[in-house]
């Protein structure tokens, strides 16, 4: 099942190695919280559980924004319906955000470049 734009992905398979020395894949965090944003509805997702698996690998959403940011952008591009971004569509992308930590003027501000790109 896939919502939000996105495709659930694999994780990379973790080496022995790796588990040795306890290293986690920062990829597989981010391949994580895209199979929870693709696998629920975006209401159905709460900023706990994305924290979860953030912390899980390690990581802080700080840490995370880079990864965080492309899932966004990936989302936001989906409910983009010529050029506008209004109504549920805009409330589904303003509640990832929230999801993800960021502010109310990182979410304009990612929003207005991508809209941008959309304009005729």
């Amino acid at each position: 099942m896939t919502y939000n734009g996105l495709e659930e992905v694999e994780l990379d398979p973790e080496t022995f190695w790796g588990r040795f020395f306890g290293k986690k894949y920062e990829e597989n965090a981010m391949r994580r919280v895209n199979n929870l944003v693709a696998g629920s509805p975006i209401f159905q997702i709460y900023h706990d559980g994305v924290l979860a698996v953030v912390r899980q690998y390690g990581m802080t959403l700080q840490d995370a924004r880079p990864g965080l940011t492309e899932i966004y952008l990936k989302v936001l591009r989906y409910f983009i319906k010529d050029g506008k971004l209004t109504g549920l569509d805009a409330e589904h992308v303003n509640r990832l955000g929230e999801l993800f930590g960021f502010t109310r003027e990182d979410m304009d501000r990612l929003d207005a470049e991508e809209l941008a790109k959309h304009k005729s």
